[in-house]
């Protein structure tokens, strides 16, 4: 609002946000469970672990990714208006699978890691 952004740029910040902040909690879930550091003695510890560089890395992958999938519709968008030209069907149909494979690797990034901190929780003994 401070930005004075328009209402699509405002739903689409929103609507990203929206699906990047369930799917970073559930690697971070997921990665703690696959890596537990059990034996820390200081929580800083378990940040600099094998699990917490992992998930750091994971998660600046998925960041960017949602970014560069959600740069070229959003531009095309944003020139568009400016400028008031039409945007032909072609870039439509572009604009939407850029948005969908943002849906789809949302729901990949929740599913995911999940499924695998699970599978190696259940494979340690402690």
């Amino acid at each position: 609002m401070l930005l004075n952004v328009t209402p699509f740029m405002m739903a689409l910040s929103t609507t990203t946000v929206f699906f990047l902040v369930p799917g970073i909690v559930a690697m971070g879930i997921g990665f703690g469970a696959a890596y537990p550091d059990f034996k820390a003695e200081n929580p800083t510890q378990t940040v600099t672990s094998f699990g917490g560089l992992i998930f750091m890395i994971v998660c600046a992958g998925y960041i960017g990714a949602i970014i560069l999938l959600e740069a070229g519709p959003v531009y095309n968008l944003f020139m568009a208006d400016i400028r008031g030209k039409i945007i032909p069907l072609g870039i439509w149909l572009w604009i939407a699978g850029s948005f969908s494979a943002v849906l789809v690797f949302s729901l990949l990034a929740i599913i995911l890691p999940m499924r695998f901190g699970e599978k190696r929780l259940s494979q340690l003994r402690i």
